[in-house]
Parts: C-alpha cells; structure tokens; sequence
C-alpha cells in the first residue's frame, strides 16, 4: 500500500502480490495478506472523502467465519457499498475484491451517483455490468477496460449515449482456443479479427477515436496486467503524467521466466 499523504489521504493505491481469480477466492493466502486484507476496507473507508485517486489490483477480500446456530459460513469484508467518494477523479480497479462496482442501469441509480459525483476517469474489468455507465457517471470523460482475459473476449454492453473523451480496451492477444471453466470454443483468426474490428466501430460510437483505441499484447508479452506497471503509471498520474489513460501506455511486460506479480 502507497499513500502519497498521511491525512488526509489524497492518493492511495493498494497492490496485491498475486493475480485475484475473477470472482473467486480460493488461494491460500499468507498471515500477512490475511491481515492486510482486514484492514485495508477501514482504511479505504477512512480515506474516501479527501481521495482524488484510488489504485487497487491484485488485493483479495477477508474472509470472516459467521456462526449462526450449528452453522459456519464465510462472510467478505468489503468496503461498504454505502461508503462515497465525494472529491475521487480517478479509479482503477482491477483483480480486486474489496470494493464492488455495480453500474446495472436497473437498478437504483441514487446509491451509485453519489458514491462517485465527480469520477472522471476508471480502469475496470469488462465483466462488471456497465450499461449504467453514463447515467451513473456523468462526469465520466476517460474509460478504460481490462479485456485482457480471453474467456471475456466480447463487445462490452455500453449505453451508446457514452461519449467520453477516450475509451480504450486492452484486448487479448490471438488464441486459437477460448477456455470459459469446462468449456473450450475454438476460435479462428478471421473471427478474432472481426472481433477486433467491432472494438474499433464501438469506439466511433461511443467516444472521440482520436484519443481512444484497441490495445493488444505485443508478441512476446504477457496476457494479463503487470501490478509492477499499473502502479508505476498511478505514481506518474499523481505526479501530473497521463498515467495509463493514454494509447501509449500499455498495461503487460515482456516474459521472463515465472511471473507471480505480473
């Protein structure tokens, strides 16, 4: 964990060591992850009102155990959905379970519009609902989306109202094989490509093209996000750089060898 300031926390950014599995939380954890996952949504919830940016990736919730009568059962820590964040500008969330990010225009949008008034930049897995987005953001201008996970190798469902100042999505690399839990889709190149080629007419869509694109892993790099690159575009967005709200910014590293924290 990173603060730029002690109180009140204007910058905060929260990094795990490993790879959260989307939706699930099964890893054997250490006693020092296990403490810090405790904690972190008090703090988190202490720094909300005076946040201008928040960071977190790779960062799983704590686990309480809750016995009611002969039965035991596990109960998530996050932040309350009830916590705002007045003054943040800037959110990437990502391979996280400590805040949730519901956006699903059917339901209650007051909660969702005062939790982030004045958010004008968010970094998101795709698999959240969005639909809701430009209602429940309105000052929402720059959105990127994680879609680096090739089982969620889709269009993104987006209200074409969207007209932010840039959306780019980081899309995965070409894979003759789709793996989605038990099942296995084969994919072939023309159908990849046309995937692609949707990304590209969405954008036209959705926002300015000039300043936004599709982003795809070199050959040679990583499939998923480096925690070592998103924190180190979140110190240069603190620091006045663009961060990673750029196409010139890309979210993988080059392979080499094991990598556990990228």
């Amino acid at each position: 964990m990173v603060g730029r300031r002690m109180f009140p926390i204007q910058h905060l950014a929260v990094a795990g060591k490993y790879r959260v599995p989307r939706g699930r939380s099964y890893r054997v954890r250490s006693s020092a992850e296990v403490e810090a996952e405790r904690f972190l949504p008090s703090i988190i919830t202490t720094a909300s009102p005076s946040l201008l940016t928040l960071t977190i990736i790779g960062v799983d919730s704590y686990r309480e155990v809750e016995v009611v009568g002969n039965r035991q059962s596990y109960c998530k820590k996050w932040v309350s959905d009830m916590v705002k964040f007045p003054q943040l500008r800037e959110l990437v969330a990502l391979d996280q379970q400590l805040i949730r990010l519901d956006f699903d225009k059917s339901r209650d949008n007051t909660v969702n519009i005062s939790k982030y008034p004045n958010l004008h930049k968010l970094y998101i897995l795709n698999n959240y609902s969005l639909e809701g987005l430009p209602s429940l953001l309105p000052n929402l201008r720059h959105l990127r989306l994680d879609m680096l996970d090739s089982t969620n190798a889709r269009l993104p469902s987006l209200d074409k109202t969207l007209r932010a100042q840039s959306l780019i999505i980081d899309a995965p690399q070409y894979r003759d094989l789709i793996i989605n839990g038990c099942l296995v889709t084969h994919q072939s190149k023309v159908d990849y490509g046309c995937t692609i080629d949707k990304y590209l007419k969405f954008i036209k869509v959705a926002c300015d093209p000039g300043n936004s694109g599709v982003i795809i892993p070199a050959v040679g790099h990583t499939g998923c996000t480096s925690h070592r690159r998103i924190l180190a575009a979140w110190a240069n967005a603190v620091a006045g750089g663009v961060g990673c709200w750029t196409t010139t910014w890309t979210p993988t590293v080059l392979k080499t060898g094991c990598h556990i924290d990228d």
